[in-house]
């Protein structure tokens, strides 16, 4: 799996650049709202401010397949087409939290901001290569991995992304992952279209001591044993 290159140092420029701009308007969405035309979504750019979006596609026979969760601020829906200019992506964006802030942009303006700023350019650099290395490793959950594997590979992944190291009571060390998770979203990540495989795969992670749950919200308990799994 890919590691994600270093985001955080341009983001807080980026935030700070767009509230100052006339042309970047703050908009609030809530739980469970798809961005799509309505929104103007294919002539402006989204950049996250708070909250959680679930980035994802439709494939051949019009099923959704889940590339992943963004809960920290940047860019949502850009990438860098064929002639080198920044466009539009056409994937799904779904807010996943409670509510989400964004930043609305029309594209030219924003490509405008970019083009005169030499450290934003880079940002979107390093945006484009990560967003490279996500599809990559959404890829390998289907051709490398076995379904324990692809399941063992997305909350690995989700501990480098949105992991939170806790403490507990008696002392063990263990990885929250700051997101609410359904197994129907697992098995979207991992290619797994029947919700009672996941089931029975979390089952058995949680009776090896590996995972634990409440609420949607998962616990590595091992995570050594969890990646050594990725690979049966």
């Amino acid at each position: 799996m890919l590691k994600y290159l270093d985001e955080n140092s341009y983001i807080e420029y980026l935030m700070d650049k767009l509230s100052q701009n006339r042309y970047a308007n703050l908009i609030l969405k809530h739980n469970g709202y798809q961005l799509d035309d309505s929104d103007g979504i294919s002539e402006n750019i989204y950049i996250l401010k708070s909250g959680i979006v679930k980035h994802s596609i439709l494939n051949e026979d019009g099923n959704e397949i889940n590339i992943n969760f963004q809960n920290n601020p940047g860019i949502v829906n850009l990438f860098i087409n064929d002639r080198n200019e920044l466009a539009n992506s056409s994937h799904l964006v779904t807010v996943k939290s409670y509510q989400a802030w964004f930043y609305k942009i029309n594209i030219k303006n924003f490509s405008k901001i970019v083009n005169d700023n030499y450290r934003l350019k880079k940002y979107i650099d390093i945006h484009h290569e990560n967003e490279l290395r996500t599809f990559i490793n959404m890829l390998e959950y289907g051709m490398t991995y076995s379904k324990l594997g692809s399941v063992c590979a997305f909350f690995s992944q989700c501990s480098e992304q949105s992991g939170l190291e806790m403490i507990l009571r008696d002392g063990t060390k263990v990885i929250l992952i700051n997101l609410e998770l359904l197994h129907d979203d697992i098995g979207k990540f991992c290619g797994i279209n029947n919700r009672s495989s996941v089931s029975r795969i979390i089952a058995k992670l949680k009776k090896m001591n590996i995972l634990d749950s409440f609420h949607h919200y998962y616990i590595i308990k091992d995570l050594d044993k969890l990646n050594m799994l990725k690979l049966k």
